[in-house]
């Protein structure tokens, strides 16, 4: 398989296990601050509809 460089040329190696880590500490990172988001969503979404209500 070829890769493609940071400065655009092609290697033929796969890309570091450190820089691997580093990807997957980065796609984890935005995956917990998305959940985190989603709660505060949900809990504005849910306390703007008790208000409704009230």
């Amino acid at each position: 398989m070829t890769y493609l460089s940071p400065d655009g040329g092609a290697m033929s190696q796969q890309p570091s296990t450190l820089s691997r880590q580093m990807l997957d500490l980065q796609i984890a990172l935005r995956r917990a601050r998305l959940a985190e988001l989603e709660t505060g969503m949900i809990a504005a979404c849910e306390a703007a509809a008790l208000g409704a209500r009230s």
